[in-house]
C-alpha cells in the first residue's frame, strides 16, 4: 500500500486505539463524517485534530460516546449545574443535555477549512462559534418553516 492510500474505517473500530494514544498524550487526527457540525465542519471533507480533554468548556468541539456506544462529535453549548455538559451540533436545534465528563474522549484543537489548518484558539473561529450557538434558535424556526414547505408539496 502506497503512503497516499488511504480506507474508510468506523471510529468504533479505531477507538480502542484512539483512546490509547490520546490518554498517552499524543494527537489524532481524523475526517469528519456526518453533517450535524455544518458549516463548521463539512461532511467527509474537513479534518479535526484531537487532544486528550482537560478541563471541558463552553464552545469547545468534543469527541464523546453516548450511552448507547456512538461516538459524536458536537459542540460543548451549557455547562450544567450537576457538572454534566449539554451538547449540540452547529447544525442542530435540539440541546443533547446530561453528558458527563467520562464520556469525553477528546477535545478539537484545530481543524481544516480548504488546505489550511484553523487553530480552535484563533480569535475569529473564537466569534464564529458564539455565532453558532447564539443562533440556534433561528434554525429550530428554519427547519419548521422548511417542514411546512416540504408537506405543501403534492
Amino acid at each position: 500500500m502506497n503512503a497516499d492510500a488511504s480506507k474508510t474505517v468506523l471510529i468504533q473500530e479505531l477507538a480502542p486505539a484512539i483512546e490509547q494514544v490520546i490518554s498517552g498524550g499524543g494527537s489524532i487526527e481524523m475526517t469528519v463524517p456526518g453533517k450535524s457540525m455544518e458549516p463548521t465542519l463539512h461532511d467527509r471533507i474537513s479534518r479535526v485534530r484531537v487532544v486528550k480533554i482537560a478541563a471541558p468548556k463552553r464552545g469547545d468541539m468534543v469527541l464523546y460516546r453516548r450511552d448507547n456506544g456512538k461516538y459524536v462529535l458536537h459542540r460543548i453549548i451549557e455547562c450544567a449545574e450537576d457538572g454534566t455538559f449539554v451538547l449540540c451540533g452547529d447544525a442542530q436545534y435540539r440541546k443533547e443535555p446530561g453528558i458527563r465528563r467520562e464520556q469525553m474522549i477528546a477535545v478539537v484543537t484545530a481543524f481544516t477549512r480548504g488546505k489550511n489548518w484553523i487553530s480552535c484558539e484563533d480569535p475569529l473561529y473564537r466569534c464564529w462559534w458564539r455565532i453558532c450557538v447564539s443562533l440556534r434558535w433561528w434554525r429550530h424556526g428554519w427547519a419548521a418553516v422548511r417542514r411546512r414547505i416540504r408537506n405543501l408539496r403534492p
